[in-house]
């Protein structure tokens, strides 16, 4: 069962892969490190748009299904899920619409509207939401053929779409395409939903409880991934005002291939290690825990070994020579990497047994943390946020493990 899940998450890992290279490889070849700066930071802002528009229910559904064995409680979990990301969607999508002009202020240094881009994106958060729904529900059936096959879909629908988009030689719809890619996803998704557990939505099998259940985990979830990456935000705009959007494309370079290798890890803990956490008891959650390091430590000493030794074949692969300064940034990614993935395990064991208010106060002490060192660690720059970046996840990790393995 292991064996199949590291294959999938690799062929999903690969084809996100290729459409990143696509993406990537456009940008930087057609326009420059500057508009993959640009890139990046609408990659982040897009990323937190996504999570909201779901409700923070994916991990939910994960936590909850996997725990019940009885069919008419999965169903209802599944149909509690589905309202709030219906909800949530539409709520994302005025929230955006109200938020355009602070965005754009955002790209204010940039010369480029991105008008038509934000209201695309505020049109498509519907898609957003049930493509990530329709994805992690079918992550609880165990149908690790049916997972792969959504990713391999929808990313070939994603490269056509965002090529198309890319022959007009404009930079906002390459944008546009950028965000298209992980809408489409819908379509195979919805099609492996209905085939592996039938659409058997609806207002007879909702239940209160089981979606308060549901809301509370979420909010959770939205605490554990929305700090970080909301802070970066910021924290460009900084980088911006000193450095250039030149700067930010370095820093792109080394980050969307840390990005890929968390993908990766991330796959393996949601569709194998997570739920394995929610049903292990506390005597045989270190054997759980032991056997997710026994996988994961393999990969990160893959991952470190081809980033160190041949990161300039893989910039130059991924990106072009114009990017390879970025690798300077490698050693500091690399050491930062590690403790996350730390962090990342010993979390998802948090996640699946302790209360909200634990989880909650953890990822407070980890916004903060990032947020005080990073105010002033921004003044020097991308190698100032990479030693944030790594002081962070070591004070995190520490509290984390402590806290998690005294118990």
């Amino acid at each position: 069962m292991v064996g199949s899940g590291i294959l999938s998450s690799a062929v999903i890992t690969f084809s996100k892969l290729i459409s990143g290279i696509v993406v990537s490889k456009f940008i930087a070849i057609n326009y420059g490190a500057g508009e993959l700066g640009v890139y990046s930071q609408l990659y982040s802002i897009t990323w937190l748009v996504v999570l909201f528009s779901g409700g923070g229910v994916n991990n939910s559904i994960i936590r909850f299904v996997s725990s019940v064995d009885d069919l008419k409680s999965k169903d209802e979990y599944y149909t509690s899920g589905f309202f709030i990301v219906l909800f949530f969607s539409v709520l994302t999508g005025g929230g955006v619409y109200l938020l355009t002009p602070y965005l754009k202020s955002l790209f204010v240094s940039f010369d480029i509207e991105l008008g038509d881009v934000f209201l695309f994106l505020c049109l498509i958060q519907v898609a957003y939401a049930l493509s990530n729904f329709f994805q992690y529900s079918v992550i609880t059936t165990g149908r690790k053929l049916s997972i792969t096959l959504i990713h391999l879909f929808g990313t070939f629908l994603g490269i056509i779409s965002f090529l198309y988009l890319g022959a007009f030689e404009r930079f906002d719809y390459v944008l546009i395409g950028c965000l298209l890619i992980p809408a489409l996803y819908i379509f195979p998704g919805a099609y492996f939903y209905t085939k592996n557990i039938g659409f058997k939505i609806g207002f007879c099998s909702f239940n209160y409880d089981k979606t308060k259940e549901m809301l509370k985990f979420s909010f959770v979830s939205f605490t554990s991934v929305f700090s970080i990456p909301l802070l970066l935000i910021y924290f460009r705009s900084e980088i911006v005002e000193i450095y250039g959007w030149e700067m930010i494309g370095y820093w792109q370079v080394v980050t969307r291939i840390s990005d890929l290798y968390f993908l990766f890890i991330t796959t393996l803990m949601t569709t194998i290690f997570f739920p394995r956490f929610s049903k292990a008891d506390n005597l045989n959650m270190l054997h759980e825990v032991k056997a997710c390091v026994k996988i994961l430590a393999p990969v990160f000493i893959f991952y470190t070994l081809c980033f160190l030794f041949l990161g300039d074949w893989i910039v130059l692969i991924l990106y072009d020579k114009e990017l390879l300064p970025s690798l300077e940034f490698v050693p500091y990614q690399v050491l930062g990497d590690l403790l996350k993935t730390l962090s990342l395990i010993i979390g998802y064991v948090l996640l699946s047994k302790y209360k909200a208010s634990i989880n909650v106060m953890f990822q407070m002490l980890l916004f903060l943390t990032f947020l005080l060192i990073g105010l002033f660690s921004v003044k020097f720059g991308v190698m100032g946020m990479l030693y944030s970046y790594i002081i962070t996840y070591f004070i995190y990790s520490i509290g984390l493990g402590f806290y998690v393995f005294k118990k």
